[in-house]
């Protein structure tokens, strides 16, 4: 299990990540994920899915608006250029 720190630009903001990896038992699956504290907003689409422990929900977002706080945790892909191409948040609350 590691932690890392990184950071991203995202519409000309720049965002601090502690990223690590987890494994899940269940599904023989080993997990990227990222956390923050900072307030975030990836969109795709004005699309995000936020998935709860206790269920699945769908937000639409208007552009440029931002999650403020929350401590936002996120399962991600990355393309073979080893660029960020998928976000799946996992896990929303507030601190």
């Amino acid at each position: 299990m590691s932690d890392d720190l990184f950071g991203v630009v995202v519409d000309g903001r720049k965002l601090l990540f502690k990223y690590g990896e987890s494994y899940n038992r269940f599904t023989d699956e080993y997990y990227h994920y990222v956390k923050s504290n900072t307030p975030v907003c990836f969109i795709e689409n004005d699309l995000l899915k936020l998935m709860y422990k206790n269920g699945i929900d769908y937000f639409r977002v208007p552009k440029n608006k931002t999650l403020v706080g929350h401590d936002i945790a996120f399962v991600f892909k990355r393309s073979e250029e080893n660029k960020i191409t998928m976000f799946e948040f996992i896990e929303v609350q507030k601190y």
